[in-house]
């Protein structure tokens, strides 16, 4: 699966992205949110109906809240609020967001957490005698670029030759934090343009209700009643489903294929239709599974 044959829609050019930056808080959140695209999540695969929302694919910043959001059942939540994002049937169970860094590191951020990078089907989610399946789609997400091939660093406000390894990231941990100066930006943002790097992946859990319900009480509600109140049951459910191992089974998307648990949105047709079939067809057989960018936390 290359980069570049990952989903793509941007809403905002360079200098406006960089406005949008300049005044965001995370209380104003929801401004932002509205300048994002809304776009094709997923694809109900009992109905065909759509799931929606905004996501930003320009750069990284804004992914910052949503990698650490818990999937909730019932609960569309994805990149933003479930508010913000709409499922067009009652089919949907939950969604859980990937963010895959293509072996680079995201040297461009200050702060950054990335627990879920390769995307897995829980197998708990969907037990053969249950009508629930899994549907997988990407999205790029990219990185704001020069053609002299500087990017913009969040941190410092400015196009920088970025480093890419360990050692660099540790060198760049003491660099001085700059607020944004348009006017100085404002001849290196005409050069600039977002250049795809990573790839957002969401895996979908669609199901009837009786099978969803059962998968609840079953899996989840037993560890709910023995939980703390102020945890996040599902959160905490889910990560200790995730496998921790790459050669976990549930890693391994093709057996989930061939099983008919997991179907697809063909990014190669503009309408997004959902694809079943053999393993030949499948375009996320082989996602890189990058131990130096798993899970870290970088400053």
């Amino acid at each position: 699966m290359l980069i570049h044959d990952a989903y793509l829609q941007l809403s905002m050019s360079p200098k406006e992205y960089i406005e949008q930056i300049d005044t965001y808080e995370y209380s104003t959140r929801e401004q932002f949110i509205n300048k994002l695209p809304k776009v094709v999540i997923s694809r109900c695969p009992l109905c065909d109906a759509l799931y929606t929302g905004p996501i930003d694919m320009h750069t990284l910043w804004d992914w910052r809240y949503v990698l650490d959001s818990p999937p909730l059942p019932r609960d569309p939540h994805f990149y933003t609020e479930g508010k913000f994002e709409s499922v067009g049937c009652d089919h949907f169970f939950t969604v859980q967001p990937f963010l895959n860094m293509n072996q680079r590191i995201p040297s461009e951020m200050d702060e950054f957490v990335n627990g879920f990078h390769v995307p897995f089907v829980s197998d708990w989610m969907v037990p053969d005698n249950r009508s629930v399946i899994a549907v997988i789609h990407s999205m790029a997400v990219c990185r704001l670029e020069k053609s002299d091939g500087t990017a913009f660093d969040f941190y410092t406000a400015e196009f920088e030759n970025l480093p890419q390894t360990l050692d660099g990231m540790e060198e760049r941990s003491y660099r001085e934090l700059h607020p944004i100066d348009m006017d100085m930006l404002h001849p290196h943002l005409a050069d600039a343009k977002f250049v795809p790097r990573y790839t957002a992946y969401a895996i979908t859990y669609w199901g009837e209700k009786t099978d969803r319900d059962a998968i609840y009480n079953a899996k989840m509600q037993p560890q709910i009643a023995n939980m703390d109140r102020e945890d996040s049951p599902f959160d905490l459910i889910w990560l200790s489903a995730m496998p921790v191992k790459k050669s976990d089974p549930q890693y391994d998307l093709r057996t989930w294929v061939e099983r008919g648990k997991l179907q697809w949105l063909d990014i190669t047709d503009d309408g997004l239709p959902l694809k079943s079939g053999t393993v030949e067809e499948f375009p996320y057989a082989d996602i890189p599974f990058d131990q130096d960018t798993a899970g870290r936390v970088w400053y």
